[in-house]
């Protein structure tokens, strides 16, 4: 079994129409640095077990500005411009974005 299936780069689509993946979902929403995706799905991967992300799915909200992953009634994360929201606890924590590591 693919550990795709078990990432957040697995998830799916909440509507037919837009991005049809994860990683297109984060393009379309301007995150052009292929290592920024992969820090991002990453990162979010290690905020819950990997069992976490079957069945769930990403969405854009038009005009919300974020990239929402989990349910409807139950977000695990915004992807935002500059940071990853995601709850914890009864609070929601905020990660923000590294610098690309230079050579």
């Amino acid at each position: 079994m693919s550990l795709a299936l078990h990432s957040v780069a697995g998830t799916t689509p909440r509507y037919d129409h837009g991005p049809q993946t994860f990683d297109a979902a984060l393009r379309e929403f301007g995150f052009d640095d292929p290592w920024l995706r992969g820090w991002l799905a990453g990162t979010i991967d290690s905020l819950y077990e990997r069992e976490a992300w079957v069945g769930e799915q990403f969405w854009i909200p038009p005009y919300e500005g974020y990239v929402a992953v989990g349910q409807p009634r139950r977000v695990r994360a915004y992807i935002r411009s500059d940071s990853i929201e995601h709850p914890n606890g009864g609070d929601w924590s905020r990660i923000d974005y590294p610098r690309k590591p230079t050579a």
